[in-house]
């Protein structure tokens, strides 16, 4: 039976049936665990002409949210910390290694005033962003749909702003199968020779000690350290601790799954050391 909401998730999925979807070609589990996760709310009543993407977006924008497709589902990727990588690439796995580095400009705005709606009074309301030791004399103006509370819309003016002031670097590189391994939103580890992110190299066997030999030399740099390696499957394992008893020696302090690895076989698998 259908019942009133304000959850934004319900309202994708509501938007994603009234355009067509039947509920059995949606994941309905998978919305209703997002539901629960999701406290903020979404109320809007759509009166201009737009595509339903573009209405799916909006309403994910009201929580830090981006709508994306992977095969035949609908998916949504929420902008929150992440401290577990699914994969990670290397030289061995990958090419193409670009980084670009945004650096701020004398023009950039120095603060964001969102417009929401006020549940009062009905009509169009602003609080502003401005970060500390900002003057906020070049504020810009973004408007979010579906927003209703005050609190709400000055958080999403913070993460608006911090996000385009903070995250000025943009990596980019080019991977084969194991780039299918993570979902848009999923959190990588890149280690790269240069500009000397971690220290990567194969795995060649493991000792009768169970120290892993591999087949670059790395440098402890005090310590502590760690390692990750990279499954046949694409999938990662770590970071674990570990100790170098020589220059391409690994020493495991936390013990690997039984069976997750075959260091006999005549793949080798990819290590990252940091």
């Amino acid at each position: 039976t259908p019942v009133a909401t304000r959850n934004p998730i319900w309202a994708i999925v509501q938007l994603l049936q009234d355009a067509g979807i039947p509920s059995s070609q949606l994941d309905l589990p998978y919305w209703e665990d997002l539901a629960n996760t999701v406290t903020t709310y979404f109320d809007a009543v759509y009166t201009n002409k737009t595509t339903v993407w573009e209405a799916l977006q909006a309403i994910c924008k009201s929580f830090r949210g981006e709508m994306f497709v992977i095969g035949s589902d609908f998916r949504v990727a929420i902008d929150s910390p992440d401290s577990m990588p699914v994969g990670f690439f290397g030289p061995d796995n990958a090419t193409d290694l670009q980084w670009n580095v945004l650096f701020p400009q004398v023009n950039d705005e120095d603060a964001i005033e969102a417009v929401y709606i006020d549940p009062v009074t009905g009509l169009q309301a602003s609080v502003q962003f401005t970060p500390p030791g900002s003057p906020g004399a070049n504020p810009r103006s973004m408007t979010f749909a579906g927003v209703t509370d005050r609190t709400q819309a000055w958080r999403l003016a913070a993460y608006t702003y911090l996000a385009a002031n903070l995250l000025r670097d943009t990596v980019s590189f080019t991977a084969g199968m194991d780039g299918m391994v993570p979902m848009y939103g999923d959190l990588v580890t890149v280690a790269w020779p240069f500009p000397a992110w971690a220290q990567a190299g194969l795995v060649q066997y493991q000792d009768d000690n169970g120290d892993l030999v591999v087949t670059e030399e790395l440098d402890a740099d005090g310590g502590p350290n760690w390692v990750s390696l990279r499954t046949a499957l694409g999938t990662m394992w770590g970071p674990g601790a570990c100790t170098l008893p020589g220059p391409n020696r690994i020493a495991l302090e936390t013990p690997m799954p039984v069976g997750l690895f075959n260091f006999e076989d005549f793949t080798r698998e990819a290590v990252m050391f940091t």
